[in-house]
């Protein structure tokens, strides 16, 4: 599991939710009862398995994922930015790149859990009708895609050209590889 850091993070699941697989893989990951846990998720079919066919995972699924890895509340424990930050030391980057990163980062991992426990709430709120629940936890996920995205795009433009081609090249060809799209295949 050291290989993958982020493992827990690039499961996106057609039948779960993306935070659910999420918990069920970091669960996984971390516990020995978590293996029965992981080979239930496995039993899934795979659409897209990124360390066969990197290629057809989509860019911005993959940018999401890793923002979604590295990204930390400001009142994050020093062990949490401690990780981020080797995370963000494997891309390579120049030291005022990162620097540019980490506060393109900044307020992401709170909008992130904001929209998390909006989408629980909505989930468990029982005087919702099941389409207003759908629509209600829709709009949140959408909410947290476009958060994801307007981070991703503000990267274009705060690292310098040669920082953005390295962690776009991180993206490219180490996190694309431990993305797995779980469902049937698109056809």
């Amino acid at each position: 599991m050291s290989e993958n850091p982020y493992r827990c993070s690039t499961l996106k699941l057609k039948r779960i939710g993306a935070r659910t697989a999420q918990i069920l893989a970091l669960a996984a990951s971390l516990t020995p009862a978590g293996a029965q846990v992981h080979a239930h998720l496995t039993q899934l079919p795979v659409a897209v398995d990124g360390a066969r066919t990197p290629n057809l995972i989509p860019d911005e699924l993959a940018y999401r994922h890793f923002l979604m890895a590295i990204a930390e509340r400001a009142d994050a424990p020093p062990q949490s930015i401690a990780r981020r930050n080797a995370l963000i030391a494997t891309i390579g980057l120049a030291p005022e790149d990162a620097q540019a990163l980490i506060s393109a980062l900044a307020g992401l991992r709170e909008k992130l859990d904001s929209n998390y426990a909006g989408t629980e709430q909505a989930a468990a709120d029982p005087s919702l009708s099941a389409a207003a629940r759908s629509a209600q936890v829709s709009a949140l996920r959408a909410s947290q895609a476009v958060a994801l995205d307007q981070t991703a795009a503000s990267l274009k433009t705060a690292l310098t050209y040669e920082g953005w081609n390295r962690f776009d090249a991180y993206v490219q060809q180490r996190v694309k590889r431990h993305i797995v799209i779980y469902g049937s295949p698109a056809n």
